[in-house]
C-alpha cells in the first residue's frame, strides 16, 4: 500500500487510484497527482491561466511584454513583465561630451530646455565643459540701463515671440569681445536663452573667432527676430 507523507494534501480519490509526483510546466514545481492524469501545470497556475489550463488550454487573454515580448495576463494592466525591462525599456545609452564616457539616461529627462540632460554624464562634467574658457563676472557698470534698452527696442523673443521673462543674450560672448552694443545683444525667453548658449558654445568650442560667431549666429537670430516682428505684427492687426 502506497504510504503518503503528513506535509503533503492527499484527496480521497488519490489514496483510492494512487499518486504521482507531477512537474508544472509553467513554474517548475513538482506536486502529487492522481496516477491516473497527466496535468501539464500545477492548481496555481491553472488558475493564472484558467479553467482548461489542465489541458494545456490557455482562456485567459495575453499580453506580450513591450521590451521581451514575454507572455502575461492581459488581467495585470502590465506593460512590462519586469522592472529591469522597463528600466532597460526607459533609458537611452548615451556619451558625455566631455569625458567620452558611457551613462544611461531616462528618455524624460532629456529636453532641449538644458543643456545637461543626455549630454554629460555629471555635474563636474557639464561645469568642466561650460568653463573651459575664463569667465567674466558682471557686463561693465551700464549694464542694467543696457539691457533694458534692448528689451525696449525688441520686447518680445526672437524665437518664439513671448513678452515674459525675457533675458538679453549676447551673439558673440562678452568675455570674448567685451561688446555691450544692440547689434551684439538679442533678446531671448529663459528656454530658448540656454538653447542658443549651448549652441555658441559649441561654436566657440570649435575654434570660432568674435568675428566669425557675430557673422553666424547673429545673422540666424537676428532673421528669427525679424520673422517673429513680423508674426506679431500680423497678429496684432488680425485682433485690432
Amino acid at each position: 500500500m502506497t504510504e503518503f507523507p503528513e506535509y503533503k494534501t492527499v484527496s480521497v480519490s488519490m489514496k483510492r487510484n494512487g499518486t504521482k509526483e507531477a512537474t508544472c510546466g509553467d513554474c517548475g514545481i513538482i506536486s502529487t497527482v492522481r496516477k491516473d492524469t497527466n496535468p501539464k501545470v500545477c492548481q496555481r497556475c491553472a488558475s493564472a491561466r484558467g479553467g482548461k489550463a489542465m489541458k494545456g488550454k490557455t482562456r485567459s487573454p495575453m499580453v506580450e511584454c513591450k521590451l521581451c515580448k514575454k507572455l502575461m495576463r492581459e488581467s495585470l494592466g502590465y506593460t512590462y513583465c519586469s522592472l529591469e525591462c522597463r528600466k532597460t525599456d526607459k533609458q537611452e545609452l548615451k556619451t558625455c561630451k566631455t569625458c567620452d564616457a558611457s551613462f544611461s539616461v531616462y528618455k524624460s529627462a532629456m529636453k532641449e530646455s538644458t543643456n545637461s540632460s543626455g549630454i554629460f554624464c555629471s555635474r563636474p562634467c557639464y561645469e568642466k565643459w561650460m568653463c573651459n574658457t575664463e569667465r567674466t563676472t558682471g557686463r561693465g557698470s551700464q549694464w542694467n540701463k543696457i539691457r533694458k534698452e534692448a528689451i525696449r527696442l525688441q520686447p518680445f523673443c526672437a524665437l518664439c515671440g513671448t513678452r515674459n521673462g525675457l533675458q538679453v543674450h549676447h551673439i558673440a560672448p562678452f568675455r570674448l569681445s567685451n561688446d555691450n552694443s544692440q547689434k551684439n545683444l538679442v533678446p531671448l525667453c529663459a528656454k530658448h536663452h540656454k538653447i542658443v548658449e549651448s549652441i555658441t558654445h559649441d561654436v566657440e568650442y570649435a575654434g570660432s573667432s568674435p568675428e566669425d560667431m557675430t557673422l553666424i549666429m547673429g545673422s540666424m537670430l537676428k532673421e528669427c527676430q525679424m520673422a517673429t516682428r513680423m508674426k506679431l505684427m500680423g497678429i496684432i492687426r488680425a485682433t485690432a
